[in-house]
C-alpha cells in the first residue's frame, strides 16, 4: 500500500473528508495550517468531531473551498452561527444515525455483554429489519447508479436521507439544535451494486 502524507493529500484532493478521533493530537487539527494547504476550490466536510476544527482557522479560510460541509460543531449544542452562515450544507451530529448503525451497534453491544457475562442465550442476538414499523426491505434500498445523471442520483438519494430539508432546518432553528437532533427519524442506509 502506498501512503501519502497529510500535506500532499491536501493539497493533491479534490473532496477531503475528516473521520478521525478527538485525542490531544486531533483536537484543533484544521488550523490555519491545514486550511492554507487545501487545494483551491476543494471540498471539505467534516463528520468527526467538531473540536478538531479551529472555527476561527476555518471561517478565515472558507473563502479557499467551493463547499463547507459540516455535521459536527464546537460546543454542540450552542454552535458558532457564524460558522453556520458559511456552510454549504449543515447538520446536527448525526452523520451515523441510520437505523442499521443503531442496530448494528445494539447488536454488537448486546452480544459482547452477553459473550463476557456467559450469556449463551444472546449470543446470536439480532433485531429483525422491520423492528421500527416499517415497510422496509432492503431491494427497496439497493440502486445501481450506472447510467444515471446527477439529478436521478440525487432524487433517489433524497429520498432517503433528504439532507436539504434536515438543512434548512438547522438554518431556521439554530438554537433548537439539540431538540433537532433528539427527534430526528433515524434514515435508512443505502446500497449500491454494479
Amino acid at each position: 500500500k502506498t501512503y501519502y502524507s497529510l500535506e500532499y493529500l491536501l493539497a493533491n484532493s479534490d473532496i477531503v473528508t475528516i473521520h478521525v478521533p478527538l485525542t490531544s493530537k486531533t483536537r484543533g487539527m484544521v488550523d490555519e495550517g491545514f486550511m492554507s494547504g487545501l487545494k483551491d476550490g476543494a471540498i471539505l466536510i467534516n463528520t468527526s468531531r467538531g473540536e478538531v476544527v479551529r472555527d476561527d482557522a476555518l471561517l478565515a479560510g472558507r473563502k479557499k473551498l467551493s463547499a463547507l460541509i459540516l455535521d459536527v460543531w464546537n460546543h454542540e449544542p450552542e454552535i458558532n452561527r457564524d460558522l453556520l452562515s458559511v456552510t454549504d450544507m449543515a447538520t446536527m451530529h448525526i452523520a451515523g444515525y441510520s437505523f442499521e448503525g443503531k442496530v448494528n451497534g445494539t447488536t454488537a453491544a448486546v452480544r459482547q455483554t452477553a459473550e463476557f457475562f456467559g450469556l449463551k442465550d444472546l449470543y446470536s442476538f439480532s433485531i429483525p429489519e422491520n423492528a421500527d414499523g416499517s415497510q422496509y426491505h432492503k431491494k427497496d434500498y439497493t440502486f445501481c447508479f450506472k447510467g444515471l445523471d446527477i439529478k436521478n442520483i440525487y432524487e433517489i438519494l433524497n429520498t432517503i436521507f433528504p439532507v436539504s430539508v434536515i438543512n434548512r432546518r438547522l438554518r431556521e432553528q439554530p438554537g433548537d439544535f439539540e431538540n433537532l437532533r433528539t427527534n430526528y427519524k433515524y434514515r435508512r442506509e443505502f446500497y449500491y451494486v454494479d
